[in-house]
């Protein structure tokens, strides 16, 4: 959930330069969409839906990328450990909530914090602690790469994912009552905890202790109900969320690579790799794999590697760039955002700024490779705050559908990702 946008960047006496989009890359990067959309229905991570939309990216990828280097990457994870550990996390409340009532403090403490442990690592930290207690499947990357015709002196990986969300019913139905389910569960955590610890502390207050768990426990039973019931097995069609940035990612290849056929290309010295990641809705497991594999390709010195994520891209006047990520514990490159701020302003997006994700929020795949060091960040066509979400919102919805996507950011965002492209090659050429 960003927080106040910061403040706008420098501006720049020279305009970086502009490639021309490709009159036809909106309509193509449409059409992918809504194929893959229609094709691979319930792309939840890991699924056999999501592994046949691997495949179509593949093919498109292959298209514009260096031979053989359009590849499928597998990787092991638990799809489900990242939101499905809400329900048994709740009824650990209630049976901590039961046992203050009874009088049974010690246990009551015993119980607790292991809700508020699981909400920390799953949800907060996105570390995962808990994912073996679920089933595992099969994830499958799907990577690019365009190569410069001189030397390699950079790497910048343009990345999105192909996964798609479960359906957050409690924000698609009652929007203003999402963010306090969203809490609710881990307020009555803390105060199980707390309230465990007074009756151990002093066992004359039980009675009283017991009579405002009892009625602290029916005040906020809509909220931890909003938030048991805030997934099922409907799944989102995650169009804007977020196939359409695969495709864009997807035209930028296509691009580089035909301004290379031409002999006038874009690059001369840095190697663009498109990658598709799986399991970023279930807290950003193909990131983490692709990292874990590419360690020594991400910290090669010789080869620099930032990193450029595309998420959720709807509304041209939401077009934004992110300060931090993962629940706002993450910073992301602050020198890439101003890049871009100060490329999408010359380029007459003046609305663009930087926007921090706040606690709860979530995160983005730029966000793993933030915190391993990685310079990284993420361009956003979506505000998810609590002042946005109205029963309009689309984002994690039955309704994330190609309709709801503005051509404009597509065509902006494109623009914006092959300016920076070439405006950060130029700065290698200019230092040769």
């Amino acid at each position: 959930m960003p927080d106040t946008p910061a403040a706008p960047p420098r501006e720049s006496a020279t305009p970086s330069p502009m490639p021309a989009v490709d009159p036809g890359a909106v309509r193509r990067a449409f059409a992918l969409t809504d194929q893959v959309v229609q094709d691979c229905p319930r792309r939840l991570a890991g699924s056999e839906s999501c592994h046949r939309a691997a495949e179509h990216i593949r093919e498109r990828f292959a298209e514009h990328c260096a031979p053989g280097s359009a590849v499928i990457e597998t990787f092991r994870f638990h799809p489900k450990a990242f939101l499905k550990f809400v329900r048994p996390a709740i009824a650990l409340v209630y049976l901590a909530l039961l046992l203050i009532w009874l009088d049974q403090g010690a246990l009551a403490l015993v119980v607790a914090p292991w809700t508020t442990i699981a909400f920390l690592t799953q949800i907060a930290f996105y570390k995962g602690t808990f994912d073996r207690l679920f089933p595992a499947a099969t994830g499958a990357n799907v990577l690019g790469r365009v190569d410069p015709p001189g030397p390699v002196l950079q790497q910048i990986i343009v990345s999105a994912h192909h996964d798609a969300a479960y359906v957050f019913h409690t924000m698609d139905r009652l929007p203003r009552f999402y963010p306090f389910a969203l809490v609710g569960t881990l307020v009555m955590n803390l105060y199980a905890i707390a309230a465990a610890a007074v009756i151990l502390a002093d066992p004359g207050t039980v009675e009283t202790v017991g009579m405002v768990t009892l009625i602290a426990t029916a005040a906020w039973t809509p909220f931890m109900l909003g938030h048991w019931f805030m997934t099922g097995d409907a799944v989102s069609p995650g169009a804007g969320d977020n196939m359409m940035s695969v495709a864009i990612a997807a035209e930028v290849g296509r691009a580089l690579d035909q301004a290379k056929r031409r002999g006038d290309p874009l690059l001369a010295h840095t190697r663009v790799v498109l990658a598709s990641f799986d399991g970023e809705e279930s807290a950003l497991k193909g990131a983490r794999a692709y990292c874990e594999r590419h360690a020594a390709e991400l910290f090669d010195p010789a080869v620099p590697t930032r990193v450029l994520n595309l998420e959720s891209l709807y509304r041209l006047d939401h077009l934004c760039v992110q300060a931090t990520d993962i629940n706002g514990f993450v910073p992301l490159s602050k020198a890439m955002n101003d890049d871009l701020q100060r490329i999408a302003h010359a380029q007459g997006q003046a609305q663009v700024t930087a926007r921090g994700i706040a606690f709860l929020g979530g995160g983005t795949d730029a966000g793993e490779f933030a915190r391993r060091g990685v310079e990284a960040t993420t361009i956003l066509g979506i505000i998810p705050d609590a002042s946005s979400l109205t029963l309009d919102t689309v984002y994690h919805s039955p309704r994330d559908t190609t309709e709801h996507v503005e051509e404009a950011i597509v065509e902006a965002t494109l623009s914006l990702v092959l300016a920076y492209l070439v405006e950060k090659d130029g700065e290698l050429q200019a230092c040769r």
